[in-house]
């Protein structure tokens, strides 16, 4: 629960920082992230693609899965590579 609730917390603080809205859902060792005004899922996946090239798999229309395996660093890494994948959606929401 402690890492799940880290998470959950960084990825508001992160979604916050370039302006995004998202909701969490779900247990916070299951977190399902989803963005506001996004009903075709293109912010969705747009963060999913940027995060992935970080070395973080976020899924962009289903629940996600903390285990016991993760770690501190896991979940540090998670956000780092979040934090590229909020900038894409920054920069698409800012391109339309």
């Amino acid at each position: 629960e402690r890492l799940g609730q880290a998470l959950r917390d960084g990825l508001a603080a992160g979604a916050a920082r370039h302006g995004l809205a998202l909701r969490q859902t779900g247990p916070v060792q299951m977190p399902m992230v989803l963005f506001e005004d996004d009903p075709d899922f293109a912010r969705a996946e747009t963060f999913c693609a940027a995060a992935l090239t970080r070395g973080a798999y976020f899924h962009p229309r289903h629940n996600m899965f903390l285990c016991a395996a993760h770690t501190e660093a896991d979940v540090q890494t998670a956000l780092d590579a979040a934090d590229t994948g909020f900038a894409a959606v920054a920069q698409m929401r800012a391109s339309a």
